[in-house]
């Protein structure tokens, strides 16, 4: 892969990009797509010289025409909030004994469940913030009371977190074999993507399940969405493919609700020499 440091992705803190507050809130088109997108995202400094409306229609652009055709895709656990899909074509379909990580499960274990029982396949379910112990759920399931984070060790509420590369090096996962990483982590995902693409932590992965959160805050939604462009130019560039793309509406039912909109992304690594 191309090299990625920490000082393009800026590093495992968000950098504040701030919109001009008389920058209009219209739609402007900034994409023209061509075949091959790994191009379409310009550069961090490029990215700055847009206005908020400009990245904000790059960024929902980018996401609305899928990069990979899957012909097969699979509903695990609930059919609303909590259940991920699964691309079941051929070279994508889990393997028996294949290992799934699953980051981000509050108390529901819906998707775990149903992907460890109806493919086979050794799930380690992490969360340090529902006040569960380390356990063994079912035979194929273990439960991790450690977070993904950008560092190992623990932190201000002591919580026990971990980089992704430290945990697959303690759980002997080192040689390709985590087919599935899903990751649903409430925000945290902004400081923990950066580490993960610059450690190529992600070798062997051919699925990767996450949801975003964007905030509605002019200030904070330039910076987050600035960053979130260079995340996924960095993805293309490894080999991920979006097969689908899912707005999570519960993103703003809460009350409390600080988030504009929460995409579900869903990535099937095209490189099969990884």
């Amino acid at each position: 892969m191309e090299n990625v440091s920490y000082d393009q992705l800026q590093g495992s803190r968000l950098v504040p990009v701030l919109c001009n507050q008389t920058e209009p809130n219209v739609s402007v088109q900034v994409l023209n797509r061509p075949t091959d997108l790994s191009s379409v995202i310009p550069s961090y400094t490029d990215l700055l010289k847009l206005t908020c409306p400009e990245l904000e229609e790059l960024f929902t652009s980018y996401l609305e025409k899928m990069q990979y055709d899957c012909k097969k895709i699979v509903r695990y656990g609930n059919t609303g909030d909590g259940g991920w899909d699964i691309c079941e074509d051929q070279y994508y379909i889990p393997s028996k004994n294949s290992i799934v990580y699953s980051f981000g499960i509050a108390n529901d274990f819906s998707f775990d469940d149903a992907i460890s029982k109806r493919r086979h396949v050794r799930v380690h379910s992490f969360d340090p913030t529902n006040n569960m112990s380390d356990h063994q759920r079912s035979d194929l399931i273990t439960f991790h009371a450690l977070g993904i984070a950008d560092y190992t060790g623990t932190t201000p509420k002591g919580w026990k977190v971990a980089r992704l590369t430290d945990i697959k090096t303690r759980l002997g996962h080192n040689q390709g074999t985590v087919e599935i990483v899903k990751i649903d982590i409430e925000e945290a995902e902004w400081l923990i993507l950066p580490e993960i693409i610059f450690s190529e932590s992600l070798k062997g992965t051919k699925q990767l399940l996450m949801e975003w959160h964007i905030y509605p805050d002019k200030k904070r939604k330039k910076t987050i969405i600035t960053h979130a462009l260079q995340i996924l130019r960095h993805l293309y560039r490894m080999g991920f493919r979006l097969f689908k793309l899912h707005y999570n509406p519960l993103c703003n039912e809460h009350p409390k609700s600080d988030y504009r909109y929460c995409p579900e992304m869903y990535f099937v690594n095209i490189n099969k020499n990884m």
